[in-house]
């Protein structure tokens, strides 16, 4: 029987698999579907390329938060091996958790900065955007990796 942290590993873990790859593209996927036409075809402008871009941003957020979320639940009154993060008597604890997703919406919030500083200069903001989504998607995974390390020594 799955505990609820395995649930929530397993929740993890299949977001950070919702990748551009793992997306369908409704005009390449219509000919599979019998009696089907395409839902929609792609459109190739750079505002529908830029609006993309965003939207994986976007999309890459919570699953970044999400995965903090896992690690810190993971790491909850456990000993800290990371000396910032670590409370009183050397665990990980409210301040910690404090701490740890303070860093988290800075980081979010410098991307969001960074983002709106390059808006008048469309292929800068496409590169920010691109490398922001995919710093996310690695944080994720980090500390998901992190979060099932933790899970595995409790028990």
């Amino acid at each position: 029987m799955l505990t609820f942290k395995s649930r929530l590993c397993v929740v993890a873990l299949a977001l950070l698999g919702c990748g551009p790859t793992s997306r369908l593209n409704a005009a390449e996927s219509a000919p599979f579907v019998a009696g089907s036409a395409p839902l929609a075809v792609t459109s190739k402008t750079p505002d529908a390329h830029l609006r993309h871009k965003r939207l994986l941003w976007l999309v890459s957020i919570p699953i970044f938060i999400a995965a903090n979320v896992l690690d810190a639940s993971s790491s909850w009154d456990k000993p800290e091996a990371n000396r910032l993060l670590q409370g009183r008597a050397g665990r990980f604890d409210g301040r910690s958790a404090a701490l740890k997703f303070g860093i988290a919406g800075g980081m979010i919030a410098g991307e969001y900065s960074l983002i709106r500083m390059l808006r008048k200069d469309p292929a800068a903001r496409d590169s920010a955007l691109t490398a922001s989504a995919w710093s996310n998607f690695v944080g994720a995974g980090v500390l998901s990796g992190t979060a099932i390390h933790n899970y595995r020594l409790s028990k």
